[in-house]
């Protein structure tokens, strides 16, 4: 990769003339402790000071790219060499030149690749799957039969261009290994020239080449986006936790782009990643690579929040985010002029954007949150996010929305004082109904990495006694929060994981009478 930078120098700068030796040395050096500017980076040529990456706007050379985002360059993955320098202008106090600058990443030798090659019988019969002759038939002409593998109801199918010939047996030995490629992968081979009539084999090479994801990575680094460390944590949880296949995600880290350095401090790495227990996640997904804009419903601690988070740490993009309530106006949402004055000390009334108008503009995710407790006539101004995608502030103009924007709808319809929202706001966005989830041993596993399986057993256990109660109509929904089982996990070294259940889950019941019934459920698991 090729980038061009300015270099501003002075005659003080006694490495000047080494800057224009042709083959001199030239080094970067980021100075985050000078007192004007903190993005500052040193230019040194053969050892000596030749002057400073520009940052500024107004004596960068067009097409450059300016030193608070060359920085980002300077890591310890990424190789520079200057190709070229060029003398731009000098008006006798300052000196301006271009340089051109070649990236890449230095590859680690990561030693030779074994493939990996299963032989896997498949069982089921001609009536079941009658491509099961025409696929045999290939074989015997010598000719390769490409077979897929994916996973159903029935078990892990195989199948080629034309239908399924076939299930994977599940008496072998590495079949929970296969089930797991399966979940999160792309999986083929070929028919085994061995086969029989009575005992197909597919040839699946299972070898974990993770090079599909090389030019993708490469570019993520070569521009600063972030380490390759951090694109391998991205990739292994869409794999794993989001079971997405290969293609998407690449496609997905293709579409990450570089995030303006006065925004970088809107990213978040979430502590715990959502647990994608219904595929909501997947979907989302989906629907924001499609440009939709989304409307997470569910009860309380279903994780519309920390799926929300996720979202923005997995497509890399600034967070913004409105609690919203009754008492919010359409200034809360827009923004409104303020009283300021420049450095002259003349008065002045700029138009400062608000959070989510900002956010819109320069595309950041944006969260709503708890939107339906909000009046809903304030909600109109949502009503540009449709195939427009742009919003009319009065006093400030038309705002059109970043093609990388994203906005999110949180909502719980259970809650006192919510109101239900107008049709032409739910039109706009997609919904995700987040249901309550039936078993969160997974969900607190993620959440408290340090809990032991038999404490996640007796959180579980309780949660889905609490579930019944409560379809039973003997406790309301207070109690049932996933939320309190995480922070009961949490104190479970100073207090016991009893009284941590006690006092973050019982305890929350929404009487005296209700907290007596949650205590007494409490005991037949502490007796």
């Amino acid at each position: 990769m090729i980038k061009k930078i300015t270099i501003v120098s002075s005659n003080k700068h006694k490495g000047i003339k080494e800057l224009q030796k042709e083959g001199s040395s030239i080094n970067f050096e980021p100075e985050p402790e000078n007192r004007k500017d903190p993005n500052a980076i040193k230019v040194i040529c053969n050892n000596l000071l030749a002057g400073y990456v520009a940052n500024k706007p107004s004596v960068m050379v067009e097409g450059t790219t300016p030193a608070s985002r060359f920085k980002y360059n300077l890591n310890e993955e990424t190789t520079i060499a200057v190709k070229s320098v060029k003398k731009e202008a000098d008006n006798g106090k300052w000196i301006t030149f271009t340089a051109e600058v070649e990236l890449k990443v230095k590859k680690k030798d990561s030693g030779e690749k074994k493939k990996q090659i299963y032989e896997l019988p498949l069982e089921g019969s001609q009536i079941m799957f009658p491509e099961r002759t025409n696929a045999l038939e290939a074989v015997k002409q010598n000719k390769e039969v490409p077979v897929s593998l994916k996973k159903t109801d029935r078990g892990i199918e195989a199948a080629t261009v034309n239908d399924s010939i076939g299930l994977v047996k599940k008496s072998i030995d590495n079949y929970k290994e296969i089930e797991n490629l399966v979940d999160y992968n792309y999986v083929s081979g070929v028919l085994s020239p061995a086969s029989t009539i009575r005992s197909l084999k597919v040839l699946v090479d299972v070898t974990n080449d993770s090079s599909i994801f090389e030019e993708a990575t490469d570019n993520l680094v070569l521009e600063g986006i972030m380490s390759s460390e951090q694109v391998k944590e991205r990739i292994e949880y869409m794999r794993k936790v989001v079971k997405m296949d290969d293609k998407n995600i690449n496609n997905i880290l293709n579409s990450i782009e570089p995030v303006n350095e006065e925004d970088r401090g809107r990213l978040v790495n979430p502590s715990t990643k959502f647990v994608d227990y219904n595929g909501y996640l997947k979907e989302s997904i989906v629907y924001i690579t499609k440009n939709k804009f989304l409307r997470f419903v569910g009860g309380k601690a279903t994780g519309k929040n920390t799926a929300a988070d996720t979202l923005c740490w997995l497509f890399n993009r600034p967070k913004g985010e409105v609690a919203m309530n009754e008492g919010l106006d359409k200034v809360d949402l827009t923004g409104s002029r303020i009283i300021d004055s420049d450095e002259q000390g003349n008065m002045r009334m700029p138009f400062e954007l608000s959070t989510f108008a900002e956010g819109l503009k320069k595309g950041w995710f944006l969260i709503l949150d708890e939107v339906n407790t909000a009046n809903p006539s304030l909600l109109t101004i949502l009503h540009g996010l449709d195939s427009r995608r742009c919003i009319d502030i009065p006093g400030y103009g038309t705002i059109k929305v970043h093609p990388k924007a994203c906005v999110i709808l949180t909502m719980n319809e259970d809650y006192v004082g919510t109101m239900p929202l107008n049709e032409a706001t739910v039109d706009r966005f997609t919904p995700i109904i987040f249901e309550d989830a039936e078993d969160i041993s997974n969900i607190l596993q993620a959440a408290v990495p340090s809990a032991t399986e038999e404490h996640v057993e007796i959180c579980q256990r309780y949660y889905k006694m609490l579930k019944d109660l409560y379809h039973d109509g003997k406790i309301s929904s207070y109690a049932i929060s996933i939320r309190g089982f995480i922070d009961a996990l949490d104190v479970v070294n100073e207090l016991g994981l009893k009284s941590g259940i006690e006092t973050n889950v019982a305890n929350k019941g929404i009487d005296r009478m209700e907290r007596e019934v949650l205590k007494e459920e409490l005991k037949l698991l502490f007796p």
